[in-house]
């Protein structure tokens, strides 16, 4: 579970840490008894000793309660929260993910099957109950009371900082934007509006809290960011439709001012050290989830904590667009990933090496490919610079080897002249 802190905070006069963990206890403890009511409910619907209406009943219950501690869950163990309240669809994994140096032909696949809430929602909510589907609720909610039983258990064994509360009311923030009011986990019984209120009176809950130390200049934050919560919540209990619900206002008018004050409120409570590691995607200074650095590419890259400069983006533009980099010195990174094609080659198939056939599948955009999760067709490769490799060796693609592409660059005076600049540091 994730109990890493690396910066220091102030200290508040009153420990309001412990009184946050104790009501985020509380809540956990309830959902654990929801969880357990809901189990128990399934067991009957399957028997025919309950109606569905009842058992829709236990469930939304059930659901509200999550909402209560879905800030700090989804902050403190984000694993632990996936398989409590993931999407209700398989994921795939790729077993071994170097088959292709290996020279196998078929990769080996693991069919991960969902869980969770959602998955539960979708059965007890369709048009008509399936008695083995219904079967499949049975453990998944008996996993949901064990699940939430070692948690309660976990946390309340551990310390729970300033630092910690913090960041996750404002990454809750951002998760109401861009998942509670869109209806992500809510794919069959609805009330997106009113779960996101809750979602939202739990932040409130303990802003309330901090406020009963906060002074000055801290007092002012929590106190605008309780009135902003307030107006939040008001506004989705009144506006509950999901088609008619205006998500730009909401966004733009009242979420976002919120998330702005949540980061005055991270600034202030907490010194965060200027050369700290990258251990989370999300900008902390930025106060605008629209804003041009609300996102870590480096996080995403997995490079160190040197900042791209002007001397570095110059040398990539270069290598993008020059055939250098294959091996007949007649096809570049722009071949396939055109500009004026949106980084692509709007091809249905790229073409192959040598223009002799054509690759297994097109050639995606490059637009934001930093933010992507996996490369390749069947995602092998997890970091962007990680997929160069299988694009250089390629037969079919690049043709060439890292070994003949450092002897014709060793060979050009400009090149020498760019990797110097961009590179100070580097002993050449």
């Amino acid at each position: 579970m994730m109990w890493i802190s690396f910066s220091a905070y102030k200290p508040a006069q009153k420990n309001t840490s412990e009184e946050v963990k104790n009501l985020f206890l509380k809540n956990t403890e309830n959902f654990h008894n929801k969880c357990e009511e809901l189990a128990n409910v399934i067991q009957l619907l399957q028997q025919n000793q309950t109606s569905i209406q009842n058992a829709k009943k236990t469930f939304i219950s059930t659901k509200q309660s999550y909402k209560s501690i879905e800030f700090l869950l989804e902050y403190l163990d984000p694993d632990l929260a996936k398989s409590m309240n993931g999407a209700p669809v398989p994921s795939i994994e790729v077993d071994n993910a170097e088959y292709l140096r290996l020279g196998n032909l078929e990769p080996s696949f693991a069919l991960i099957s969902p869980e969770g809430l959602q998955v539960i929602e979708e059965i007890i909510f369709a048009d008509t109950i399936d008695q083995q589907e219904l079967s499949k609720a049975i453990p998944i909610s008996h996993s949901l009371v064990e699940k939430s039983a070692m948690f309660i258990e976990s946390i309340g064994n551990q310390p729970l900082s300033e630092k910690q509360i913090l960041e996750s009311l404002r990454e809750q923030i951002i998760r109401v934007m861009t998942m509670g009011i869109t209806g992500f986990d809510a794919p069959a019984a609805g009330n997106e509006m009113s779960n996101t209120a809750l979602s939202l009176q739990a932040l409130l809950d303990v802003t309330n809290i901090l406020k009963t130390s906060a002074k000055g200049s801290n007092l002012k934050l929590l106190d605008m960011a309780t009135d902003q919560l307030e107006n939040a919540i008001n506004y989705l209990n009144k506006n509950t439709d999901f088609d008619t619900f205006d998500r730009l206002y909401f966004t733009r008018e009242l979420a976002n001012p919120i998330f702005k004050t949540f980061t005055l409120l991270q600034a202030a409570y907490i010194n965060y050290p200027k050369n700290a590691l990258v251990t989370n995607p999300i900008n902390n200074k930025a106060d605008n989830i629209f804003s041009k650095d609300f996102l870590i590419p480096a996080f995403y890259a997995k490079q160190d904590q040197q900042v791209a400069n002007n001397k570095m983006i110059e040398l990539g533009k270069t290598l993008f667009f020059d055939p250098v980099l294959s091996s007949n010195n007649e096809r570049a990174c722009a071949s396939c990933h055109s500009p004026e094609k949106a980084f692509t080659d709007g091809l249905e198939k790229s073409m192959a090496f040598d223009f002799k056939g054509n690759l297994v599948r097109n050639s995606p955009t490059l637009l934001n490919a930093v933010f992507t999760k996996s490369y390749f067709w069947d995602g092998r490769v997890e970091y962007l610079q990680d997929q160069v490799p299988d694009v250089v060796l390629n037969k079919v693609e690049f043709h060439n080897t890292f070994k003949n592409i450092v002897e014709k660059l060793n060979t050009s005076a400009a090149y020498m002249q760019l990797f110097k600049n961009a590179f100070k540091r580097a002993r050449w």
